[in-house]
């Protein structure tokens, strides 16, 4: 069974550091309350969404590495591909 907890759990914390915490306690996810990274999506600058995207990246990388190609998505399956 897969677990995963919120990152308002983790407070004032960097989110690197609530994605290594979560690891570490046994959660397979971490879901991102857009609350706790500004009072606004629409505060969130690009550079600040390309960091969270790589810190997320870099988190699936770590994890996952073999179900990830070159460009960090997921691999599709040959069979899935097929069916389209």
């Amino acid at each position: 069974m897969k677990f995963a907890i919120c990152n308002e759990t983790f407070g004032d914390w960097p989110i690197e550091q609530g994605f290594q915490a979560a690891r570490k306690f046994g959660y397979t996810g971490l879901e991102v309350a857009p609350f706790t990274l500004a009072k606004s999506v629409y505060e969130i600058s690009e550079s600040q969404r390309t960091e969270y995207r790589k810190a997320v990246m870099e988190q699936l990388r770590s994890e996952a590495s073999s179900d990830l190609d070159k460009d960090g998505r997921f691999k599709v399956p040959e069979s899935v591909r097929k069916a389209d």
